[in-house]
């Protein structure tokens, strides 16, 4: 007479479970270093954008500056940076007002 297989039995004891202890230490010490990334990483990416609005800012500062300054013929490029940064400023703000999540 065959014997009878219980396919349960069977699948427990084919589950392989790979787990490689972690001393309390390592953990703590790699949590750690996972925080300071993070934190590296966001402080990088504040200061990388308020360098480029520093710049962006300069540039608008000289457009404006030129246009003030020669009133009765402003340089073309000066006009067009404007009209660009007001243009990315507005797009922007509307930009950031329509991703916001939805009740």
């Amino acid at each position: 007479m065959p014997k009878i297989i219980d396919l349960d039995q069977l699948y427990e004891a084919a589950k392989v479970k790979i787990e490689l202890p972690e001393h309390d230490d390592d953990r703590r010490h790699r949590l750690h270093m996972q925080a300071r990334q993070q934190d590296w990483e966001l402080v990088r990416e504040k200061w990388l954008f308020a360098f480029g609005l520093i710049f962006v800012a300069l540039i608008g500062a000289l457009a404006i500056l030129n246009i003030a300054t020669t009133p009765q013929s402003p340089s073309p490029w000066a006009t067009s940076v404007l009209t660009a940064l007001v243009s990315g400023l507005l797009g922007y703000l509307v930009g950031r007002k329509d991703t916001k999540p939805r009740p």
